[in-house]
C-alpha cells in the first residue's frame, strides 16, 4: 500500500512538473500528454514509444480497476442472499473456484445492459459521467442510511 501511494505521488508530481495547469485541463489523457512532452526532446521513435506505452499503461490500469470493482461488487448480492435479504440463487458458490458465480453473472449482465442502454444514444464520456454520478449517489445513500440507523435503532447489535 505504501508503494502504491508513493508511486501515485511521484507520478502526480511528474504531471504537474511537465504540464501547465492549462495543459492539465485541456488534456484528454494526462499521462499520454506528459509522456509526449517528456519524450519530445528525444527522437521521433521515443515519442512513438511514449504514446503507445502510456496509452497501454492507462488501459491496463483502467482494466485492473474494473476487475477489482466487479469482483468485489459481486460479493454484495451474495452477502445479501446469505443473510436472507435477496433470493437464495445469488448465494450459490462455485465448487471449483469458490466464487459467487450467479451473483457475478447477475452483476455483469445488469451492468452490461445498463451500459449498452446508456452508450447507445451517446458516447463513452457520457457513460463515465453516468457511472460516476450513480456511484456517488449510492455511496451517499449508504452514508445517510448509516446515520439514520444510528439514531433510529441505536441498540441493535453491530458486529463491525
Amino acid at each position: 500500500m505504501v508503494l502504491v501511494t508513493i508511486t501515485y505521488i511521484i507520478i502526480n508530481l511528474a504531471y504537474h512538473t511537465l504540464l501547465s495547469p492549462a495543459d492539465l485541463i485541456r488534456s484528454e489523457s494526462i499521462a499520454v500528454h506528459a509522456g509526449e512532452k517528456f519524450f519530445a526532446e528525444f527522437s521521433e521513435g521515443w515519442l512513438t514509444f511514449a504514446r503507445y506505452f502510456f496509452g497501454a499503461s492507462v488501459a491496463i490500469s483502467t482494466f485492473g480497476a474494473l476487475l477489482s470493482i466487479t469482483l468485489s461488487s459481486s460479493r454484495l448480492p451474495y452477502a445479501g442472499a446469505v443473510e436472507g435479504m435477496m433470493p437464495t440463487l445469488f448465494g450459490l458458490v462455485s465448487k471449483r473456484s469458490k466464487t459467487p458465480v450467479t451473483s457475478l453473472a447477475f452483476l455483469v449482465s445488469f451492468i452490461g445492459s445498463c451500459s449498452f442502454v446508456c452508450v447507445w444514444p451517446s458516447n463513452i464520456g457520457d457513460l463515465i459521467q453516468y457511472v460516476g454520478f450513480m456511484s456517488w449517489t449510492f455511496w451517499g445513500l449508504c452514508f445517510v442510511a448509516v446515520i439514520v440507523l444510528r439514531y433510529k435503532l441505536p441498540d441493535i447489535p453491530r458486529p463491525f
